[in-house]
């Protein structure tokens, strides 16, 4: 799918059982480290936001930053055409939970089509972040302030460690 396309995923139609259940154990292969057997995977599917982003992820993980940019990209493109997902419930307790999973590498995981549709704001944040990693990676300072600043409030270590170093 293009940018500028409506999402199938989620616009009026979902993908397919069997499009599901790859994805489903595409999301276990790089769980495991089988990039390779992932990527052979995606490649069969048509192009939603969880093949678009697992995609980026096996070329991020082979340091392949310039590649996985234009694929994290096609994926803000689609997030912003994506229905919102579920309202974060308000509690001392959670905030402690997003305290701590913003210091993890949980954003660089991957996802499945049910975690796209159901949390589209933190899958954005997941984009951004790993945006940053990659520009930060290939030296584009400029790049790494842009995308980087507006998220540094929500405590992300890979974002504010990436802005330090720019900084420097």
């Amino acid at each position: 799918m293009l940018i500028g396309k409506p999402n199938t995923s989620f616009v009026g139609h979902k993908p397919d059982e069997t499009a599901i259940n790859d994805m489903e154990f595409c999301a276990v292969l790089l769980d495991r480290g089988q990039s390779v057997e992932a990527w052979t995977l995606l490649h069969r599917q048509a192009e939603s936001i969880p093949s678009q982003f697992n995609k980026a992820i096996c070329l991020i993980r082979v340091e392949e930053y310039a590649s996985a940019l234009p694929l994290l990209e096609q994926v803000l493109g689609i997030l912003a055409q994506t229905p919102q997902g579920l309202k974060t419930p308000e509690s001392p307790s959670l905030r402690t939970i997003q305290d701590v999973q913003a210091t993890t590498k949980a954003y660089t995981e991957a996802i499945t089509f049910k975690y796209a549709e159901l949390f589209p704001e933190t899958l954005k944040d997941s984009v951004l972040r790993m945006m940053v990693d990659c520009h930060a990676a290939l030296g584009n300072h400029n790049k790494v302030l842009e995308i980087g600043t507006p998220l540094k409030s929500k405590g992300y270590q890979n974002v504010i460690d990436a802005i330090k170093k720019v900084e420097l």
